[in-house]
């Protein structure tokens, strides 16, 4: 017994004398917590994460994904897709509402003076060479303004070469600043054709039409004795579409065709 606790206690100073030997052995240091591999939480893991890494991989981005620059379509800032709207609608700006509409003289007979909804259609017939003409416009935008409501329809003609671009776009560019919200028709014929076949030697002149096409007015300036102005066609499209009867000396002149 003796013999036991002698050699426990001498294995017991050779222990002590190792470890006080180095006295930082017994300090703390950091401790590292390593993840637990998750093949040993849950085997199968080994053989799913590869085939799930892959996959995720070769699988194309979503709609919300997309960069600006790879986003196809317009999209609001939200992402919502935008309805693209034509910008002749009724609720275009009023600018890219007016429109300048190329037709024949036939088109502009059976067409553009003849609407059973219109009590009295008014035209003025113009062009952009036509200093006098281009100063008058206005007056037909005041009638639309004044008498629309009332039954009246106004058209303007422009009798511009139909065969010049640059003719047409300044005759186009006229009507948006003028606001020419009605119809404007460019007359599609050969400019001594037009005349001929308006029965006019010159413009500006002005046409007044019932719903059905026919002439009941004109005001030109063919006669030097009988110029008109814009406040006389004022005046008897008023009178008009109040129903009332044009005494025979009113300003401009019932329309009779001429001998051919």
């Amino acid at each position: 017994m003796r013999g036991k606790t002698f050699m426990a206690l001498l294995a017991l100073l050779v222990w002590v004398a190792g470890c006080g030997g180095d006295q930082s052995a017994l300090q703390m240091t950091p401790t590292t917590v390593v993840k637990t591999p998750e093949a040993l939480l849950d085997p199968k893991a080994t053989d799913e994460a590869p085939a799930k890494k892959a996959a995720e991989k070769d699988k194309p981005a979503s709609t919300s994904e997309k960069t600006a620059d790879e986003k196809t379509g317009p999209e609001t800032a939200a992402g919502a897709a935008v309805e693209v709207k034509d910008l002749a609608a009724n609720s275009a700006p009023e600018s890219d509402a007016v429109r300048l509409v190329s037709m024949t003289y036939d088109e502009y007979r059976s067409k553009a003076v003849v609407d059973p909804k219109a009590k009295l259609i008014v035209v003025d017939a113009w062009a952009t060479w036509c200093p006098p003409c281009m100063e008058n416009f206005p007056h037909l935008v005041e009638m639309h303004k004044k008498y629309a409501g009332l039954g009246l329809k106004c058209v303007s003609l422009s009798l511009d070469f139909p065969d010049d671009p640059k003719s047409f776009e300044k005759a186009t560019q006229f009507l948006r600043e003028q606001k020419a919200t009605f119809l404007n028709v460019l007359l599609n014929e050969e400019q001594g054709d037009a005349f001929d076949k308006l029965d006019v030697n010159g413009v500006p002149s002005v046409f007044l039409y019932d719903g059905t096409g026919n002439e009941v007015r004109r005001f030109t300036m063919d006669d030097p004795n009988r110029q008109f102005t814009y406040d006389q066609v004022d005046e008897i499209v008023a009178k008009l579409l109040k129903g009332e009867k044009l005494p025979e000396d009113a300003p401009g002149e019932v329309y009779v065709p001429r001998r051919k």
